[in-house]
């Protein structure tokens, strides 16, 4: 089969794209092929991005979008390290590329990819037009009983499982827009537009990389459970099950506070650069990584 995986990113943030889609591709089902949209503000050069298309069953298409033109003048991104490229996502729906596909997974650039994608890919959703998860601010901030609409914070943002022509239906991309007229960034538009579209997947297709191996709070798997409606027996059982994880910021950052964080960073790192170095492909399997994700 084939998933349709769309990213979005600038200058800045290519190489991130770049290492994720990488790390996508070595652990994807041999016969799964991956097609990856790669929305482009303000980025001319691509040809390290485009060398990971010669990678057997992976295809990549770009698209420069002029922000501007689409969205006008957008107020500030709260965080210097993001931008406004972030509002891409919003127009996947009407943008020319995916004319004729039914359902694209969007994923952020600051993500680890730990499994295959197919069971997300084909996740029923139940009549709705999103997939997402719920936002663990919420779990950290002990508010998990409350009902999801008392938040302030809905849909956590690293990924979106997205129905193409349900999002057409209800005017996905208009709505986005008139959200995007008086919101500092993506995170209010996406709680306003997305939530009442969406079904809440299970809680291990994201979660909050950074913030597990930082803080207590959220190695209680009691809090898990109640705050994802869920039944994992052990943390270690919700890890192993996990799909994408959010790491959701500035890297130095995690460096400084998290030295954990860097060992992960330099291992994608070093498996892209010895790709782009000699063309060869890793022949990954799950057991490579799994001390990873024992850290607790």
């Amino acid at each position: 089969m084939k998933i349709h995986v769309c990213m979005a990113t600038n200058k800045m943030w290519l190489r991130f794209a770049e290492r994720a889609i990488y790390d996508m591709a070595i652990r994807k089902n041999p016969e799964t092929e991956l097609k990856f949209y790669v929305l482009l503000d303000a980025v001319e050069d691509t040809s390290e991005l485009m060398k990971l298309d010669a990678i057997d069953g992976i295809e990549i298409v770009t698209e420069s979008i002029d922000l501007r033109e689409q969205f006008g003048d957008l107020k500030n991104y709260p965080y210097h390290y993001i931008g406004p490229f972030k509002h891409m996502k919003f127009l996947i729906p009407e943008l020319p590329i995916f004319e004729g596909v039914e359902r694209v997974l969007y994923i952020d650039t600051d993500v680890l990819v730990r499994k295959d994608l197919t069971e997300l890919y084909t996740v029923d959703l139940e009549g709705k037009a999103l997939g997402v998860c719920r936002d663990y601010y919420n779990l950290l901030n002990d508010r998990y009983t409350k009902e999801l609409d008392e938040c302030e914070t809905k849909i956590e943002s690293g990924f979106a499982l997205m129905d193409l022509p349900k999002l057409r239906e209800v005017g996905f991309v208009e709505q986005c827009k008139q959200a995007s007229i008086n919101a500092s960034g993506d995170v209010r538009v996406i709680n306003e537009v997305y939530y009442p579209l969406a079904k809440l997947l299970d809680i291990k297709y994201e979660l909050p990389f950074h913030e597990m191996t930082d803080n207590p709070l959220l190695r209680d798997i009691q809090h898990w459970n109640t705050f994802g409606k869920c039944s994992y027996s052990s943390l270690q059982e919700l890890i192993d099950a996990s799909v994408i994880w959010h790491f959701s910021g500035n890297k130095e950052n995690f460096f400084m506070y998290i030295p954990f964080m860097k060992k992960v960073f330099m291992l994608s790192e070093k498996r892209l650069v010895d790709f782009l170095r000699t063309g060869e492909v890793m022949q990954w399997k799950f057991a490579d990584d799994a001390e990873l994700y024992t850290f607790y």
